[in-house]
């Protein structure tokens, strides 16, 4: 058995959806040792919105992705997470009906998150952090169908030859609590992070990266930073995690487009933004008929 633990991220202009993936039997360890730290650090349960400035809730998120982290890099599990931007040409129109946009970027992340586990064709079980109306029913469903070789075929030739590889069957999903389950606590603070970077990536920068007596190019005062206290605490464990990644050689870069992404997204961790593929590509819109009688 494999599963799946997912979080969303932001209800903003960035929003995101992370994803950990594994054997039933690596997950149940890495819980154990998440839950392992949350008792060291007294805190009940650890989440992006938690980081305030409180040390001990910044000294145990650190140690849970760093945790999480050295699992993937060690290709124990998988660490998939999207971000999108609805200010993007994609999204910045009036009317886009951003609960069943979510629903597609769940498919597109469950889409690639198999993909990457290509050779596991037995039973998944998939475990959603609480949101309500979501059709996760239909989603699976979808993706149940979903020819994954699709546009991956290595010659039309051999088309016949190989069998169609689709997602094997989800026999059990079901809501999980983010509160009560350590994996979806780990998924909450990576996503977080990840749209954290995209939010104020600028200020991430140059706090992390630049020396403090570092003038503009005019000289005239410092560059900016991150300033709160909660900010500054975020910005230290997203430093954490672009550690953690090059200590593991994922290929996360954080300097170069001062968001997190990942340069190639078939290693155990993978940060990426969605792009929209062409003129057609655009988020669904709300129905006409409901926007009336909302």
């Amino acid at each position: 058995m494999h599963e799946i633990y997912s979080d969303e991220t932001g209800h903003e202009r960035f929003r995101g959806i992370g994803a950990i993936s594994g054997p039933t039997e690596e997950l149940a360890i890495l819980r154990q040792e998440l839950n392992a730290i949350l008792i060291e650090h007294k805190v009940k349960a650890i989440e992006w919105k938690h980081l305030s400035g409180d040390s001990r809730h910044e000294r145990a998120a650190k140690e849970v992705v760093i945790k999480a982290l050295d699992f993937a890099g060690k290709n124990r599990i998988r660490i998939d997470v999207l971000v999108w931007d609805t200010q993007d040409d994609r999204h910045g129109y009036v009317g886009v009906d951003h609960a069943r946009n979510l629903e597609f970027m769940y498919y597109k992340v469950l889409r690639l998150l198999k993909q990457r586990w290509p050779y596991v064709q037995d039973e998944w079980a998939f475990y959603p952090d609480e949101k309500s109306g979501v059709d996760w029913k239909g989603i699976i469903e979808i993706i149940e169908n979903t020819n994954l070789n699709k546009k991956r075929q290595p010659h039309p030739d051999l088309f016949a030859l190989l069998p169609e590889l689709r997602f094997p069957r989800v026999n059990r999903h079901e809501e999980a609590q983010s509160h009560a389950e350590p994996l979806v606590q780990a998924i909450d603070l990576l996503a977080g992070a990840s749209r954290f970077s995209h939010e104020k990536g600028e200020l991430v920068h140059s706090t992390l990266f630049h020396d403090e007596t570092q003038l503009d190019l005019f000289g005239a005062s410092p560059q900016a930073r991150l300033e709160s206290n909660g900010d500054v605490s975020k910005g230290r464990v997203l430093h954490t995690i672009y550690k953690a990644c090059s200590t593991y050689k994922l290929h996360v870069s954080l300097k170069e487009r001062k968001k997190l992404w990942s340069r190639d997204q078939s290693r155990s961790v993978n940060f990426w933004t969605y792009e929209s593929a062409g003129d057609f590509d655009r988020a669904p819109a709300r129905n006409p008929i409901r926007q009336e009688s909302a």
